[in-house]
């Protein structure tokens, strides 16, 4: 085995290590998050741009045969933004997060149709050098971005497959279904056997040494 190889599978196991850790109380799945009408409302724009979304193998198994689709919702036209707007909040207030500040990482709707999957990585955080971060606040020492919290939303999904898991621990997400979760946790999507996967993804940040809001 390279040492690249042994450095890479060290790196995982260590995000393992740290994942679990996170991994408990501040993990939150709902079911029927949306409504029927909110879901609906959100799948029409997203069947109607799904030409306009990217195809993205960066995360995808090597020998995943399907396409992998995921774009910036501020790339596509015609966003349904203050719906977006008001489930991001409604998320926020049920995950206990409001005093979190402002995420960088925007909006994005993602595309999993037979054959993809999304394989296990832990989402970056933000740093002072990270580019997106940049874009946004510009070089602010006082923001960092230490701390990242996910909120999935599964708009449609799979008839087979495409499970969630954190880390080893597969979520039951359901059409309709949320799940908030620290980024910091290896996650993965299983392949898509059959039907199609769409989710609507999003976050906050805040740096580590914030009070906690208590």
């Amino acid at each position: 085995m390279s040492e690249e190889r042994k450095n890479r599978l060290a790196q995982r196991q260590a995000a393992r290590i740290e994942g679990l850790k996170m991994l408990n109380e501040d993990t939150h799945v709902v079911h029927d998050f949306v409504t029927e009408e909110e879901a609906q409302t959100l799948i029409d724009w997203a069947n109607s741009v799904k030409d306009q979304v990217k195809i993205k193998s960066r995360l995808k198994s090597d020998d995943a045969p399907g396409e992998r689709r995921a774009e910036f919702i501020g790339n596509l036209p015609d966003a349904p933004m203050p719906l977006i707007t008001e489930i991001m909040a409604r998320a926020a207030t049920k995950f206990g997060i409001e005093w979190f500040a402002e995420s960088p990482y925007r909006p994005r709707i993602v595309f999993h149709s037979v054959g993809a999957d999304t394989r296990e990585h832990v989402d970056p955080h933000g740093g002072v050098n990270a580019k997106h971060h940049m874009a946004r606040f510009g070089e602010d020492n006082e923001w960092r971005c230490d701390q990242h919290y996910k909120g999935n939303l599964v708009l449609v999904a799979p008839d087979d497959g495409g499970e969630f898991y954190l880390i080893d621990k597969p979520q039951g997400l359901k059409a309709r279904s949320i799940i908030g979760f620290w980024g910091g946790i290896p996650h993965s999507v299983s392949r898509v056997e059959a039907g199609e996967r769409i989710l609507l993804t999003f976050g906050w940040c805040k740096n580590i040494e914030e009070p906690t809001g208590e």
